[in-house]
């Protein structure tokens, strides 16, 4: 939550939260240049400066990161020393492309490394297991105080493989002139996606809890020069809360942006006139001032493309239950398209915006693009662009190909389908597409679905 005064709250003390931020523009950090070689990871930086509010009993936890994530969420992650990145059941999977700079705030407790140094800086792969570590005692100057803030400077370069971090109390201005932690990290080419979202995750834990706030940020790629100032970026902050009757729900809180928040008014107006199986239910929302909070239901099993990608098979037990999967997304598309007073076009289909609840019925989300119009057009008026690259129909491009309506989700969906006809092959859902919102998809199926090469 961005709080009056610019700072984003990531978490406040309360028990078993977290909160995750993400830039809502994936950022491209593999170079393709040499063909003779495999894609390699862009040199990027980035300094940010983060708070901990800990607990009068100065018993901190459990800790933040920073995250590079194929996904602008972490659907599914949990609290307390997950960190808000991952679960219990996909900790350490090697489908979660993730990477993150782990800050731990528990005094004198360690994470699921057993062989870890508690209270420490980590870099992790994938989970919440540091495989490089440094201890840290989090101060702001001489004494430990019940609030610190700690500046942060990352560099990645790109040729060596190398990633050097600088952590310093914020009242320290001069250089330390030695790296916190200076290590290579090959492996991070194998993290590292076509596109992935930046930013920040935070949790607190049952006995263990601290106020997590981000004060500043920018990142810069190698390949664009882009600064993002924290202050200027529309933030997207993702939560997951309980009701007082005790069911669980997603708050989704949105920054203030040069939108006007069309994009609240947008999945508001869309998911109140819904009801449906297969279609993400709306609990309730809040807009206040420049606060705008959306609460719907939440999905343990996380989004369709991240399910994709930990259980591909070839086997016929797969091959139904996504048969079973894509006739639940096609009912939800025909009740937006059809049984609505008003009909929704949802112009944002992809595996990234199906949920899965724990008996894998699929739910369409994310209304932020969606428009609605009278059932009598069979056309649409659009001004600009809206869509995914590799799902978005053509007339969105160029109007050369058609007129712009509901059918052009009827486009998305059978992009979608492709993918999962793909992913009946796990090795080459790993290999061909492990992130294919960020791949033109007719090259993609023609890759997947080529014959062998001869012998």
């Amino acid at each position: 939550m961005i709080q009056p005064n610019g700072v984003l709250r990531l978490t406040d003390q309360s028990s078993n939260v977290l909160g995750t931020a993400f830039y809502n523009k994936p950022v491209r950090l593999l170079d393709h240049s040499n063909l003779s070689t495999n894609a390699t990871v862009l040199s990027f930086s980035t300094s940010f400066v983060f708070g901990i509010l800990f607990t009068s009993s100065r018993n901190g936890g459990y800790g933040l990161t920073f995250t590079l994530s194929p996904t602008p969420n972490r659907p599914g992650a949990e609290s307390g020393r997950y960190l808000g990145l991952v679960n219990e059941q996909n900790n350490g999977n090697s489908s979660n492309h993730v990477f993150a700079v782990e800050f731990d705030t528990v005094q004198g407790s360690r994470d699921d490394n057993s062989s870890g140094i508690s209270n420490h800086i980590g870099l992790n792969f994938n989970g919440v297991t540091s495989f490089v570590e440094e201890p840290v005692l989090y101060e702001d100057g001489d004494n430990r105080r019940e609030e610190v803030h700690i500046r942060v400077r990352l560099d990645y370069d790109g040729p060596t493989q190398t990633l050097n971090m600088i952590a310093t109390p914020w009242r320290f201005q001069n250089d330390p002139g030695q790296p916190t932690i200076s290590q290579r990290i090959p492996k991070l080419s194998e993290i590292v996606q076509e596109e992935m979202y930046v930013g920040f995750t935070a949790s607190t834990g049952r006995d263990q809890s601290s106020g997590h706030y981000i004060m500043a940020w920018s990142f810069t790629t190698g390949r664009e020069n882009l600064s993002v100032p924290f202050r200027d970026i529309p933030l997207l902050v993702l939560t997951k809360g309980h009701l007082p009757d005790g069911r669980k729900v997603a708050v989704k809180v949105l920054k203030e942006s040069t939108s006007n928040g069309e994009d609240f008014i947008n999945e508001v107006a869309s998911m109140s006139q819904t009801s449906h199986v297969n279609i993400v239910s709306l609990v309730g929302f809040c807009f206040e001032g420049s606060k705008r909070v959306i609460v719907y239901e939440f999905l343990e099993n996380g989004s369709l493309d991240q399910f994709i990608s930990a259980n591909a098979s070839s086997s016929a037990e797969w091959r139904m239950r996504l048969y079973e999967i894509a006739l639940g997304v096609a009912r939800g598309l025909e009740y937006l398209h059809y049984g609505c007073k008003t009909r929704i076009v949802h112009f944002d289909i992809k595996p990234q915006n199906v949920l899965l609840d724990c008996n894998l019925c699929p739910k369409v989300s994310d209304f932020g693009l969606a428009k609605l119009c009278k059932k009598k057009e069979s056309t649409m008026s659009m001004l600009d662009t809206r869509g995914t690259i590799g799902y978005i129909a053509p007339e969105m491009i160029s109007r050369v190909y058609g007129s712009v309506s509901h059918k052009s989700d009827v486009y998305s969906y059978g992009m979608l389908v492709l993918e999962m006809i793909g992913a009946t092959n796990k090795d080459r859902v790993g290999n061909v597409a492990s992130n294919t919102s960020s791949v033109y998809f007719p090259d993609w199926i023609c890759k997947c679905n080529a014959p062998p090469p001869s012998q």
